[in-house]
Order: structure tokens, then C-alpha cells, then sequence
């Protein structure tokens, strides 16, 4: 006799939540909301950077968060860059792992069904060669590059806090909670 097992837990979210929430954030993160430097750094305004009250504080991270949301990804990108660029031998390493994806590539792109590649004399197809090469790279990323990754992850996002926090931006008002311009309405 079958019973029917309660162990299992039902998922959090129904799929088409998560899927409406995925395509949010990719809506928040569109290059169309990349915020000017003078909006990012407040040129031009009074007080562009000050403390906030405490009963505004998590208000206004929320807000500029959502705001500036493309903009912080674009000061992930640029300390990742610079942090790489600072580091010779793990730039050397990514040098590497470049050369051996395009070797792979090139065995794929060359490779017939009378020849197909052999490694150790056993053929190897191109799902096989990708998902070697990806486990390579995962390795080689995390072990010669796991303190670069880390000081990126934590550099970029001090400054982010930091300045979503201090940063007294006038959020337009046509703006709703999320960051999302509303539509106007049509009459």
C-alpha cells in the first residue's frame, strides 16, 4: 500500500512568481536605467552625500539600490577590471584559459565523424571536451583567483553600501517602489 510522502516540502514560490521576479530584475538591471555620472554623483547639487536620519536610512538604500541598480553593476565590472588588471599572474591564468577554450572550439570546429578526437585512444565528443574544460576552469579561477574574486566581491560592494546610503538623491517621483517608470496615463 502506497502512502503518499509529507516530507517532501512544496516549493516556496510557484514557477511563474519566480519567473516574474527574474524578469523584474532583469528590468531593474537594463542598460536603458544606466543613471548619468552627474545623477550618480549628484554634481551640481547642494548636498549630494550626507547621513541620513535613521528613520530614513533603509528608505532611502532601498530606493537607491533599486535606482542605481545598473550603475553598481557597472562598479562591479570596472573594480573587477581594475582588480584583474592588478594582478599579472591570475590575468596570465585567464590568458590560459582563454587559449584552451579556443583550442577547444578549433578541436570542434575541425572534428568529422571519420575523425573524431581521441583522448587516451577513446573518442571524445563535444559535450564531453566542454564540460572537462568548464571543471578546468572552475578550479583554476577559484584556486588562483578565489582572494582577486573575494576582495572584487568585497570592495564593490563597500562602495555600493556605502554609497546607496549616503547618496541624497531626488528619486523622480514618476518612479514607483520597485524602480520601474509608470506608465502615463492615457486619456
Amino acid at each position: 500500500m502506497a502512502t503518499k510522502d509529507d516530507s517532501i516540502a512544496p516549493p516556496l514560490a510557484p514557477m511563474n512568481s519566480v519567473a516574474m521576479m527574474r524578469a523584474k530584475m532583469k528590468d531593474v538591471m537594463n542598460l536603458r536605467n544606466l543613471r548619468g555620472v552627474v545623477i550618480f554623483f549628484g554634481l551640481g547639487e547642494q548636498k549630494p552625500f550626507e547621513v541620513p536620519a535613521k528613520e530614513i536610512a533603509l528608505s532611502r538604500m532601498r530606493k537607491n539600490m533599486l535606482y542605481f541598480a545598473t550603475n553598481y553593476m557597472l562598479v562591479v565590472a570596472c573594480v573587477g577590471f581594475l582588480s584583474i588588471l592588478m594582478n599579472p599572474f591570475f590575468l596570465f591564468i585567464l590568458m590560459c584559459i582563454a587559449a584552451g577554450w579556443y583550442y577547444v572550439a578549433q578541436i570542434t570546429a575541425n572534428e568529422t565523424e571519420e575523425n573524431p578526437f581521441k583522448l587516451g585512444g577513446r573518442p571524445v565528443n563535444a559535450s564531453q571536451r566542454n564540460v572537462g574544460m568548464l571543471a578546468i576552469t572552475g578550479i583554476l579561477v577559484v584556486y588562483f583567483g578565489g582572494s582577486v574574486l573575494f576582495s572584487i566581491f568585497t570592495v564593490s560592494t563597500a562602495l555600493s553600501i556605502a554609497h546607496s546610503f549616503l547618496r541624497n538623491s531626488n528619486i523622480p517621483d514618476e518612479d514607483d517602489d520597485l524602480g520601474f517608470k509608470e506608465t502615463p496615463d492615457v486619456v
